[in-house]
């Protein structure tokens, strides 16, 4: 039996706990299919959630602190003591950079490895870097197209690691002593069940439901369903945030105290994620906590308002219910920017509906049921989550025929599958408006077709010189040219992924790596076309859409 060559891979990850926790499936793959030996680089604080799982073989950790320096301050010295370490002046295999910014880019830049994923950058002097992988490349395209969007980010880091899709059932093991004391503490509080979690925070203000609806969502689950609830949370705002919840449930029931209890700030991170195992449903913002629920089994239901866009950063795994609000300008990107803004959107999830979704859950009942009730409506989307059969995740609608964003974000899909060599699944067309998935469909093949004369003559040009000749400017603005040609187009992310080629060609002066660039941009025109017309055919000739 011939075993594998173990392979060294460093991945770079310096965002908060929900990201580390969304990046294990990635750690799983690595270990799973390439036998890896993972370095990660990430903040200390939010690592000891990793260490039940044994994914990583070495940490190295740095303080959110010294991150923030690093990579919002721009501390150069910082970023070249940290890069005299041993670990980084080792050679790797793959080095993958999670972490979007500059800093870290340079970061990876200046490691030895054979392979890199995520943004780069290997000169101080390079003010932008660039992106040499399609997903990477991907996910920087639909950061200002975010509607668009339907992979989640878990699926997006798998593929920067250049490992196959699966579906994954629970990635978060939880500590076994953690376990042991969340019992005990259980037991103090005479907590009962079934057990329902609410964490009342969010990592920015504008993502947290009011705290109005929080407390009137408790009061429904405990008479209605007769449920036990648990408020979690950590640190000094959400531990007030849970005492005011407590005053005013108290207020407003004053023979009903037993039934709701308040574990923030007791627990320690290990132990929130062995209390959150426990729980048969936990219900939360965009935040750490929920991703950690998902990770370890838990039935969750996302309530994702003003920047937070579940398209990207809904819970990993099957099952998962998210509620978002009906806005033209949801998700918003700039709030500050519009005076008006008084995330209203925030109101539109009300907890009646909320708890209307939960019970379902709690029978045990999911998709058929919940679609049954009709519980999308004109001022908010329910979505739950299923693994395709490509292996990657996708949030579906339950008023598929009515939702129009999703039948652009299927065709959306379709294209990018396309182009990051995915095979698609059919049954998304199930869940999707088919008339406007048709026109988007169609739309794409005309812009796509239009385009791609121009990277076919570019490399056919290129393909002349020799790698002394320099290169015609005419040459050199055609990528400006097929850019401009989708200023008044709606496809913004592939304009921004002509941009992102664009800094690649920038970073390479051969006309035989410009060659291979160019040859690259023109594969992938190709894919995406071929993408919208696989998808295009098996729509019209479908039976169920005559």
């Amino acid at each position: 039996m011939v075993e594998c060559v173990q392979m060294k891979v460093l991945i770079i990850q310096l965002a908060r706990m929900g990201d580390i926790i969304q990046t294990l499936p990635l750690i799983m793959r690595l270990r799973e299919h390439r036998n890896a030996h993972v370095t990660l680089l990430c903040i200390g604080e939010f690592s000891d959630v990793l260490r039940p799982t044994r994914l990583v073989n070495r940490f190295f950790k740095i303080s959110a602190s010294d991150a923030h320096e690093i990579c919002h301050r721009q501390n150069y010295d910082r970023l070249y003591r940290l890069l005299s370490h041993p670990y980084f002046e080792e050679s790797y295999d793959l080095v993958i950079n999670l972490t979007h910014d500059f800093m870290s880019a340079l970061l990876s830049g200046k490691i030895r490895s054979g392979e890199k994923t995520g943004l780069i950058r290997e000169k101080d002097s390079d003010p932008l870097g660039y992106i040499p992988d399609k997903w990477g490349k991907y996910l920087f395209s639909v950061v200002r197209n975010r509607k668009a969007n339907s992979f989640n980010l878990v699926d997006i880091h798998i593929g920067m690691g250049k490992i196959p899709h699966e579906p994954v059932k629970r990635f978060l093991d939880t500590d076994v002593k953690a376990k042991s004391r969340v019992e005990k503490l259980l037991r103090h509080f005479k907590v009962s069940t079934p057990l329902v979690g609410i964490h009342l925070g969010a990592s920015r203000s504008q993502r947290v439901w009011p705290l109005e609806h929080f407390v009137k969502l408790a009061e429904l689950l405990v008479k209605e369903v007769k449920t036990h609830v648990v408020i979690t949370g950590a640190g000094t705002g959400e531990i007030d945030n849970a005492r005011k919840f407590m005053e005013l449930y108290r207020q407003r029931n004053p023979n009903g105290q037993n039934e709701v209890t308040n574990l923030a700030g007791k627990t320690t991170v290990l132990e929130l994620a062995a209390l959150l195992e426990k729980m048969q449903l936990f219900i939360a913002c965009d935040t750490g906590p929920l991703h950690m629920a998902a990770g370890a089994g838990t039935p969750t239901v996302g309530l994702y308002m003003a920047t937070a866009f579940p398209g990207e950063t809904a819970p990993y795994g099957d099952g998962h219910i998210v509620i978002t609000p009906v806005e033209k300008c949801y998700p918003c990107r700039e709030p500050s920017k519009i005076p008006s803004c008084d995330f209203r959107c925030k109101y539109h999830i009300t907890p009646e509906k909320v708890l209307e979704i939960c019970s379902t859950v709690l029978e045990g009942k999911r998709d058929e049921l919940l679609r049954s009730k009709n519980l999308g409506e004109n001022k908010i989307r329910v979505m739950i989550s299923r693994f395709l059969s490509n292996g990657t995740l996708c949030y579906t609608p339950l008023t598929p025929r009515r939702d129009s964003l999703f039948a652009r974000q299927v065709a959306e899909r379709y294209m990018w599958e396309g182009v990051l060599g995915l095979e698609p699944d059919w049954n998304l067309l199930n869940f999707s408006n088919p008339d406007v998935c048709l026109n988007e469909l169609m739309t794409r093949i005309g812009i796509l077709q239009n385009m791609k004369t121009v990277p076919e003559e570019t490399a056919e040009s290129m393909d002349t010189l020799t790698t002394s000749n320099a290169i015609p400017l005419e040459l050199q603005g055609n990528l400006i040219y097929l850019a401009s040609l989708l200023d008044k187009k709606t496809i913004t992310s592939l304009k921004t992924y002509l941009t992102l080629y664009q800094l690649q060609l920038h970073n390479h002066h051969l006309s035989i790596e410009i060659s291979r660039i160019w040859h690259e941009l023109k594969q992938d025109l190709d894919n995406a076309i071929a993408g919208c017309g696989r998808a295009l055919r098996w729509l019209t000739q479908s039976s169920r859409y005559a």
